[in-house]
């Protein structure tokens, strides 16, 4: 997939951090968690530790400079629309699809430590 065309779909998800505090953007955070949960990961710390052994993929075919730490991630998780996050991967599948049909299945997986205290069913859900 060309990594333009997944940063510009990612783009349309509204990014609510100040802009003088950016060190990774949105689409590149989103790209990273895509690649782990297609890989079967669903926790922070598994999907940090998949970008971890796949930084030289990220850097050479997705041009990520630099991995977001642990903490940032999370906060970012946490702030976004994760109904936003899920029509855009949709769009990306539906686009992507060489089968034509209305059905497309998918397999739903919460982000562990993405959960807000006191609420248990807060977790960010990536498809």
């Amino acid at each position: 997939m060309d990594v333009t065309y997944l940063q510009a779909k990612f783009s349309m998800i509204e990014d609510y951090r100040h802009a003088s505090y950016i060190d990774h953007t949105l689409a590149d955070i989103l790209i990273i968690v895509m690649s782990a949960v297609l890989c079967g990961l669903d926790g922070l710390a598994e999907i940090m530790q998949h970008a971890e052994n796949r930084v030289e993929f990220f850097k050479e075919k997705l041009g990520i400079k630099q991995l977001p730490s642990k903490p940032t991630m999370s906060r970012v998780l946490n702030m976004i629309d994760g109904d936003a996050v899920a029509q855009v991967i949709i769009e990306i599948m539906k686009e992507r699809s060489d089968i034509i049909g209305n059905i497309i299945a998918v397999d739903g997986k919460a982000i562990t430590s993405t959960s807000k205290p006191g609420s248990a069913h807060s977790a960010l859900q990536i498809l």
